[in-house]
C-alpha cells in the first residue's frame, strides 16, 4: 500500500497535464454524442475546467494530474452541447422546404452534371442581407453545373432539408440557386491559387495539369470523373486533395532551405508557409490537423525539444475536435488522424525492429552514457540524480573526436530510401485499413504498389509545377524548362495509374462491421508493444518536419 501510495504522489512532467487534458476533450466529445450530457450546456463548467487544470500544472502529481482530464472532459462536452444545439435548430426544418444562405467554405466537386457544395455559417430565411444570428454548422448542398459559384461565395438555395451524414448537420439534395453574392475582396488566396493556375496550364498540357494542380494546389476541378475512380482504385485519391502529406512536404522543403541562415528564419518562413498553404488549399480536416502539427513542431524544434509522437496526436486531435466537434464522425478527419498515426508510431517501430532504429533505443542510450562518465539516475536505489548538460556536451565532444580519430564518422544503419517509402506506405495502409473497410468496403489491392512507384517522385513534380508558374512571365525559357519536366513525370504517373487501375483484381469488396473494426485496431496497438517492447526504440526519437 505505501509503494501504490509513494507512486500516486510522485511528481511527473507537467506535459503529462497537457496530455491527459487532451485525452479528455475526446472522451467528453465523444461521450456527449452517445449519452445526454446536457447538464454540461453550461458555459460555467468551463470555469471549473479551469481549476482543475491550473491545480494539475501547479501540483504535477500523478494523483492530482488526472484532474486534466477532468478539465478535458468538462470543455469536450461543453464544446459539444453548443455545435449540438446547432444542429437542432435545422433539426425543425427537417423534410420542409426551406432557404439557406451560407458561406462556400471548399471548392465545389463535380458530380455527375451538378455541384456539390459544402457551406457553413448559415441562415434560414429569404434575405441575405438581414441581419440573423448564424447557425455553426455545416450542410452539403447539390446545385446544377450549370452554376458556377466559387470557394469564399455567399450562395442562398432553396429545396428540402434533409438530415445529414458524417460532419453535416444536413443535406439539400438537387436544390435551386437563388442568389449568389461574392464578397469584397473576396477569397484572396483562392484567387491567388486560380491565377497561379492558369500560368501553370499554359505550360503543361492535359491531361498532366490537371493532375499535377491536384498535387500542388488540391484543385480538382478539372480532373474527369474516370480520372477520379482510376485513381480511387489505385488508392491515390488522398494525393490530388491537398492532404497533409503535401504541407509536410513544403514544410520540410522550407525548414531545410533556411535553417542553415537561422532558426528564426527557417521557423518564420515554415510558419508562412503553414498559413499561405492552409488558405491557399481550404482548411478540411486533414489540412487543419497537418498545420497544428507542423506549427507545434517547429515551436518545439525552435527550441531545441521535440514532441512525442503520442502526445502530439493526442493534442492535435483534442485542437481540432474543439473546433468542430462533428469531425469524430469524419471519415477524413478519422482517416487522417489514422495515417499520420501509421507514419509516426508504427513505421518507425518497423524500421526499429528490422534495422536497429535510427534514434538510440533506451539500452543503447544508457550504455553510452554510462561509458562517459556522465552522473545517470539511479533507478535500482530509487534515488534521481541530475545529468548535467556540460557533461553531456562533454560526453558528445568526446564521441565527435573518436569519430575523426576514426577516420570517418559513425552512421547509423537504417533503411534506404526506397525500403523507407515501403514501409511508411504499409504503416499508413495497417492503421488506415479498419476504417476504410468499416465505412467504404472496399479495399484497394494495388495501393501499395502506387504509392511506392509515384510516391517518390511527387516531392519533384510539385516543385517542378511551382517552378513552371512562378518563372511564367519573369524567365519564360526556365518556365519551359520545367514544365517538360513536369509533363514528363506526369505521363510516367498517369501512365501507372491507367495500368494498375485496368488489372482485374485491382479493387476488391471486404466490408467489416464494428466488432471487426475493434479486433483489427486491438491487433494494431498489440503488434505496436510488441515491436517496441523487442526492439527498445525511444519513440520521442521522432521528428515529423525532419
Amino acid at each position: 500500500m505505501r509503494k501504490l501510495w509513494r507512486v500516486a504522489v510522485r511528481f511527473v512532467h507537467p506535459s503529462w497535464a497537457v496530455t491527459w487534458l487532451a485525452v479528455g476533450v475526446a472522451a467528453g466529445v465523444i461521450a456527449s454524442f452517445v449519452f445526454d450530457l446536457t447538464v454540461f450546456g453550461s458555459m460555467l463548467w468551463l470555469a471549473v475546467a479551469a481549476v482543475f487544470l491550473l491545480f494539475a500544472i501547479l501540483r504535477p502529481q500523478a494523483v492530482i494530474i488526472a484532474l486534466a482530464f477532468f478539465a478535458g472532459f468538462l470543455c469536450g462536452a461543453v464544446r459539444t452541447n453548443l455545435a449540438i444545439g446547432d444542429v437542432r435548430i435545422l433539426e425543425t426544418h427537417y423534410d420542409k422546404e426551406v432557404m439557406v444562405s451560407g458561406h462556400i467554405y471548399d471548392d465545389p466537386d463535380e458530380q455527375e452534371g451538378s455541384l456539390a457544395l459544402r457551406l457553413n455559417r448559415l441562415q434560414i430565411g429569404n434575405d441575405l442581407n438581414a441581419e440573423v444570428s448564424e447557425i455553426n454548422a455545416n450542410l452539403y448542398v447539390t446545385v446544377s453545373a450549370k452554376t458556377s459559384p466559387k470557394r469564399g461565395d455567399i450562395i442562398a438555395v432553396s429545396g428540402k432539408l434533409q438530415e445529414g451524414f458524417g460532419s453535416f448537420a444536413g443535406v439539400m439534395w438537387r436544390s435551386n440557386v437563388v442568389q449568389v453574392l461574392t464578397p469584397e475582396p473576396g477569397d484572396w488566396a483562392r484567387q491567388a491559387r486560380d491565377w497561379f493556375a492558369e500560368r501553370v496550364k499554359a505550360e503543361v498540357k492535359s491531361p498532366e495539369a490537371d493532375i499535377g494542380l491536384g498535387y500542388l494546389l488540391g484543385q480538382k476541378r478539372g480532373i474527369s470523373v474516370d480520372a477520379e475512380e482510376k485513381l480511387r482504385i489505385v488508392g491515390l485519391t488522398h494525393m490530388v486533395v491537398a492532404s497533409g502529406y503535401h504541407l509536410m512536404v513544403m514544410v520540410r522543403l522550407a525548414k531545410r532551405g533556411f535553417k542553415n541562415v537561422s532558426r528564426f528564419a527557417a521557423i518564420f518562413v515554415s510558419g508562412l508557409v503553414i498559413i499561405c498553404f492552409t488558405a491557399i488549399t481550404g482548411a478540411g480536416p486533414s489540412m487543419m490537423r497537418a498545420g497544428i502539427v507542423a506549427g507545434l513542431s517547429l515551436i518545439a524544434w525552435y527550441y531545441h525539444r521535440k514532441f512525442h509522437p503520442v502526445k502530439l496526436i493526442l493534442l492535435a486531435l483534442a485542437i481540432t475536435l474543439m473546433m468542430n466537434p462533428h469531425y469524430v464522425i469524419d471519415v477524413g478527419w478519422l482517416l487522417s488522424f489514422a495515417s499520420f498515426a501509421g507514419i509516426m508510431i508504427l513505421a518507425p517501430l518497423i524500421t526499429a525492429y528490422f534495422y536497429g532504429g535510427k534514434g538510440l533505443r533506451d539500452e543503447d542510450s544508457r550504455e553510452e552514457l554510462e561509458e562517459s562518465d556522465v552522473p545517470l539516475p539511479s533507478f535500482h536505489s530509487g534515488k534521481v540524480k541530475t545529468v548535467s548538460s556540460a557533461g553531456l556536451k562533454a560526453f558528445l565532444r568526446k564521441q565527435e573526436r573518436m569519430a575523426k580519430q576514426a577516420g570517418k564518422p559513425k552512421k547509423e544503419k537504417g533503411p534506404n530510401f526506397l525500403a523507407q517509402i515501403i514501409i511508411e506506405t504499409m504503416a499508413a495502409q495497417i492503421c488506415t485499413l479498419p476504417i476504410i473497410l468499416y465505412f467504404i468496403g472496399d479495399l484497394s489491392m494495388v495501393a501499395l504498389f502506387s504509392n511506392i512507384l509515384i510516391g517518390p517522385t511527387v516531392s519533384l513534380t510539385m516543385a517542378a509545377l511551382c517552378f513552371t508558374g512562378a518563372f511564367h512571365a519573369l524567365v519564360p525559357f526556365l518556365s519551359f524548362v520545367f514544365a517538360r519536366v513536369s509533363e514528363l513525370v506526369l505521363g510516367y504517373h498517369l501512365a501507372v495509374i491507367n495500368w494498375l487501375s485496368e488489372l482485374p483484381w485491382a479493387m476488391r469488396e471486404m466490408p467489416i462491421g464494428w466488432v471487426g473494426l475493434v479486433a483489427m485496431y486491438v491487433g494494431i496497438l498489440l503488434a505496436m508493444v510488441f515491436l517496441r517492447v523487442r526492439s527498445g526504440y525511444r519513440l520521442s526519437n521522432v521528428n515529423v518536419i525532419e
